[in-house]
C-alpha cells in the first residue's frame, strides 16, 4: 500500500507507519516535522485553554493561515474558497479531536533505528523552503528520524507545495512511485 500524508495527514502517517509498518510500501509526506513527545507535553498543558476560545476567533485564526498558505498558488482563489468552506464548516468537536490525535501521535514519539530496520519500505519526504508550518528545525529533525528517506526540496514553496507548484509536485511523487519495486 502506498500512504500519502500532508501536515497532520503527514503526523497520522507516520504513527501508522510506527503501528503497522508491514502494511505500508511506499510513504509520502509533506510539510511536516517526526512526532515529538515535548510538543505533545505543550499542548497537552494547553488543551483546556484551547477549548475555551470561542469557535468563531478560531475560525478567523484558521482563515488567515488560508490566506497564507495559499498566496502563493496559481489557483489561489479556487483553493481560498474551498478551505474557505470548509474553515466555515469546522466545529469545535472536528478541531478537538484533530488537536488530541496530533498530542497523541507526538507523545508516541518517532519510530527508533530498530522499527525502520524492520520497515522494507521506502519514504519520500517533500519539503517547501518557503514553509511557516514544518520549518526548519523540523524538517532537519525529520530527515535524522529517516535517513534511508528520499527528500525532495521545493525552492520558493510554502507549506502548499502542491497547490503552489501543482505540476512540479505531481512530476516527483508519480516518478517516486513508479520506481516502486512492487509495481
Amino acid at each position: 500500500v502506498s500512504v500519502y500524508g500532508g501536515s497532520f495527514g503527514g503526523l497520522v502517517a507516520q504513527a501508522w507507519l510506527r503501528q503497522a509498518p508491514a502494511a505500508i510500501g511506499d510513504l509520502v509526506v509533506s510539510g511536516v516535522g517526526p512526532p515529538d513527545a515535548a510538543r505533545a507535553a505543550r499542548n497537552q498543558r494547553l488543551l483546556p485553554w484551547f477549548a475555551r476560545v470561542p469557535m468563531p476567533a478560531w475560525r478567523t485564526v484558521l482563515g488567515l493561515a488560508v490566506r497564507l498558505s495559499t498566496s502563493r498558488t496559481p489557483d489561489r482563489d479556487l483553493w481560498r474558497a474551498v478551505y474557505g468552506h470548509d474553515v466555515a464548516q469546522l466545529a469545535w468537536p472536528d478541531l478537538g479531536w484533530r488537536y488530541r490525535v496530533s498530542i497523541d501521535v507526538d507523545h508516541a514519539g518517532a519510530p527508533d533505528e530498530s522499527e525502520l530496520r524492520a520497515w522494507h519500505g521506502r519514504m519520500l519526504v517533500l519539503e517547501g523552503t518557503r514553509d511557516r508550518v514544518a520549518r526548519g528545525a523540523q524538517r532537519a529533525a525529520l530527515r535524522a528520524v529517516y535517513p534511508r528517506a528520499t527528500f525532495h526540496v521545493f525552492e520558493g514553496a510554502g507549506h502548499g507545495m502542491a497547490l503552489e507548484q501543482p505540476d512540479a509536485w505531481l512530476r516527483v511523487v508519480e516518478a517516486f512511485l513508479r520506481a516502486s519495486p512492487t509495481r
